[in-house]
């Protein structure tokens, strides 16, 4: 008995909510469906004080690390939503955009697209599919709209596997 009583009692002061946290502008994200595939979601992330690096394993397999550094990271993810009775039915993809915190406005094509480090990953049970690749085909406008606001504009290919999101539109804040 008295085994259950302390068994109940580390129970009960173990339970806890989890704490997110998130480190991008205003602790949200930016969630828009528009021009999303009706089949998942999208959200776009403003990260602050970080940088992007795409790193290759022993295997030749591309990834991205996120680390702490001086600019904003523009983290645009699309979620495709679980189809029943599937395994591993997991797909992601992510488009990330690296920009200085003196954010001025941008027109960038082709492999200028690498000044801000703009990369597509992938992730998903797709043999020869998933990793992180370096946006070398496209073109990139973001525009200041009001003090804090700015409009992105992408459109892009990556030539080494397919892809479903090939355009993003949004505006976004950034705060000081």
């Amino acid at each position: 008995m008295k085994l259950l009583s302390l068994l109940l009692i580390l129970l009960f002061f173990s339970c806890h909510s989890m704490k997110k946290t998130n480190n991008n502008e205003n602790n949200r994200p930016i969630i828009s469906n528009e021009q999303c595939p009706e089949d998942g979601v999208c959200t776009l992330n403003v990260l602050k004080l970080k940088t992007l690096n795409v790193k290759t394993d022993e295997f030749g397999n591309s990834y991205i690390e996120i680390v702490d550094g001086k600019n904003r990271l523009l983290a645009f993810e699309y979620k495709r939503n679980h189809i029943e009775n599937t395994e591993d039915d997991n797909y992601q993809e992510f488009v990330y955009i690296e920009l200085q915190n003196t954010l001025e406005n941008v027109t960038l094509e082709n492999s200028n697209l690498q000044d801000v480090k703009v990369t597509f990953v992938k992730l998903c049970y797709c043999k020869g599919q998933m990793g992180a690749y370096k946006v070398k085909n496209g073109k990139l406008q973001i525009s200041k709209l009001e003090a804090s606001t700015y409009h992105l504009e992408l459109s892009f290919k990556v030539t080494e596997v397919s892809q479903i999101i090939n355009s993003i539109t949004r505006k976004f804040s950034i705060a000081n």
